[in-house]
């Protein structure tokens, strides 16, 4: 089952598309409110590289990374490098099915892009800072 969190009602049709191609039920969700608990749940997540990035890195999903703004690709590249994500060229569909397959083919792939992610963003950087500021 996939389910896709979008921030446009615009992009439903092209995901309900993209998914009957691929033989997988949808489920839709505009403006998700819970995504700290969606991410825990998940087995991976395909996302636009903007801040989410650093979210899905600290729970640990496995992600393919599109970027839509010139200022993403240093986040796809970063997350890349680091072993979390892969890049997602454009989301035609033959490419997120070759993407996916890449992903999916390696054995313990996601598991190793879950600690990846993880080692990444700790979730720890917020205490760090309050630390530096009360050592002055």
């Amino acid at each position: 089952d996939i389910i896709a969190v979008i921030g446009k009602p615009d992009q439903f049709e092209r995901l309900e598309l993209l998914t009957k191609t691929m033989g997988h039920s949808l489920e839709i969700r505009i403006g998700e409110t819970k995504m700290a608990t969606l991410m825990a749940e998940i087995d991976f997540a395909i996302s636009a590289a903007g801040s989410t990035v650093w979210e899905l890195c600290c729970m640990g999903v496995p992600m393919m990374l599109l970027a839509e703004e010139i200022n993403q690709q240093a986040v796809v590249q970063q997350a890349e490098a680091a072993g979390a994500a892969v890049r997602l060229p454009s989301v035609e569909l033959d490419c997120v099915k070759a993407v996916l397959s890449t992903m999916l083919n390696g054995r313990g792939r996601l598991e190793v892009m879950s600690r990846a992610g993880q080692d990444l963003v700790d979730g720890q950087g917020a205490l760090r800072i309050a630390d530096l500021l009360l050592k002055g």
